[in-house]
């Protein structure tokens, strides 16, 4: 895990915030990581395909099967309802801990 941040911090919440901590603007040190990967030849990603993109927009990312008691929902259709209802150019941020 790596913190790219101005202000890098060591510790978040009293635990470890990351592994490695590099002081720099993110979107400039991520082009910069990815122009270092592009000269080493590093930046072909074989797992990326359309069949992998097909999968993820068409199969369901958890289909097992649970009973949920009357009056309670399924947090995965929740989130599936609020996938389908919010415009797709705005940015959601969800944790799933119950």
């Amino acid at each position: 895990m790596v913190q790219i941040d101005t202000e890098p911090v060591g510790l978040r919440n009293g635990m470890k915030a990351a592994d490695l901590y590099l002081r720099a603007d993110a979107k400039l040190a991520a082009a910069a990581v990815l122009e270092a990967l592009r000269a080493r030849g590093k930046t072909n990603a074989g797992i990326r395909s359309a069949e992998l993109a097909r999968r993820i927009r068409d199969e369901p990312a958890d289909a097992a099967q649970f009973a949920i008691e009357p009056g309670l929902l399924d947090p995965r259709r929740a989130i599936d309802e609020l996938d389908r209802v919010i415009p797709k150019d705005y940015d959601c941020v969800s944790g799933s801990g119950h």
